[in-house]
């Protein structure tokens, strides 16, 4: 168990210790929840900031850890079928498009 301690500073920034670096990536890595989310249909997309926020309808399930083996890294698994992941695909590339149409275009 990883001991509390301040990691605040006087201006009010956090400090990283490296020393508690691979304490708190291992309590992480413990207390991660995972799921199965079924993508069921793609309602919107939009972009804003640098962030594409998608609206969807979704089946959200909480994902049963299994410690068979020693290398299960957990991980949180997302699912469609054929016809919302070519919607998805379409909709996600016009939203990159956007982005890149933003973009500096350079002049050499």
């Amino acid at each position: 168990m990883v001991k509390p301690i301040s990691l605040r500073r006087f201006d009010g920034s956090v400090a990283w210790p490296a020393a508690l670096g691979s304490q708190l990536v291992n309590a992480r890595a413990n207390a991660m929840k995972t799921y199965n989310i079924e993508l069921q249909r793609v309602k919107a997309m939009t972009n804003a900031h640098g962030l594409i926020n998608v609206r969807m309808d979704a089946a959200v399930q909480p994902q049963p850890r299994s410690d068979d083996d020693g290398a299960y890294e957990p991980a949180t698994v997302l699912s469609m079928n054929e016809e919302t992941a070519r919607v998805f695909m379409l909709l996600l590339k016009a939203q990159i498009a956007e982005f890149d149409k933003r973009k500096a275009k350079s002049r050499f």
